[in-house]
């Protein structure tokens, strides 16, 4: 019996250009050519049994806001939230890839990423976002 390195599934999406209104609550996940909506129609089925442990995004703004912060977090089975970063939209573009994660997740839960923005004094335009997400099982 020796060490035996976990399995690890890399799981992308994002959305295309959006412009967040001040002060709302949007969803997005794998649907690539969509932009986030109120209704949550971006789920994301988990494969197998693990946790997340990496996310990283690439965004990509057309025109830049105030520096007010955009929560992001992973909302899982529609009942936890867990905080993933905050975004501050007002450099492009951006690279952020957060490491610290430790969500369990069971084959068949259902992720989705929830974003809420800020009352902005300027309102960024244009945003794009992808990302990848880590899974690993052991």
């Amino acid at each position: 019996m020796g060490y035996k390195s976990p399995d690890i599934v890399a799981i992308s999406g994002g959305h295309t250009l959006w412009d967040p209104a001040d002060s709302t609550t949007y969803y997005f996940g794998l649907m690539m050519g969509s932009t986030p909506s109120t209704g949550k129609i971006h789920n994301i089925v988990m494969p197998i049994k693990g946790n997340i442990t990496k996310v990283a995004f690439y965004t990509l703004i057309g025109t830049v806001g105030t520096t007010e912060a955009s929560v992001v977090t992973l909302r899982k089975n529609d009942t936890t939230d867990y905080t993933i970063k905050s975004f501050d939209y007002s450099t492009t573009p951006q690279t952020d890839v957060i490491t610290n994660l430790h969500i369990p997740v069971s084959a068949g839960d259902i992720i989705i990423f929830k974003e809420v923005s800020p009352a902005w004094v300027t309102n960024p335009l244009q945003i794009r976002k992808i990302f990848c997400l880590i899974l690993e099982t052991d």
